[in-house]
């Protein structure tokens, strides 16, 4: 690995960062680890691997769904509405019944719409 490659990644991070700051989208820290494998052992020039993954991670930010993982006991996928901010009494009753899904109090500049739900 040169030096290219090292501040390659660390200018990726640094993006990361600052998305998942803005977006506040799981997606983004799980692209990371996969991003840098694809940095290092890459098969063609840095910077055509750079622009692409710069480009996969605007996309994630800018796309209206997101991952979010959940523990339910059983296994499966579900896509449903994010519910952002703190939850009035029918939001829980939707959030018990699996029918949206909890994002958090914080409301970031740039929302996702649905969580693809991941369970377990």
């Amino acid at each position: 690995m040169n030096l290219k490659t090292i501040l390659a990644v660390i200018v990726l991070a640094a993006y990361a960062a600052v998305l998942s700051i803005l977006t506040m989208r799981g997606s983004l820290v799980l692209a990371f680890v996969p991003s840098v494998l694809a940095l290092c052992w890459r098969r063609r020039s840095l910077k055509r691997t750079f622009v692409s993954l710069l480009v996969v991670y605007t996309a994630l930010a800018a796309a209206p769904i997101d991952v979010a993982f959940d523990k339910t006991g059983t296994f499966g996928v579900q896509v449903i509405p994010f519910l952002w901010g703190l939850p009035n009494e029918f939001g829980r009753e939707m959030i018990e019944k699996r029918e949206q899904f909890p994002a958090g109090c914080i409301v970031p500049m740039y929302p996702a719409r649905y969580a693809l739900v991941l369970t377990r």
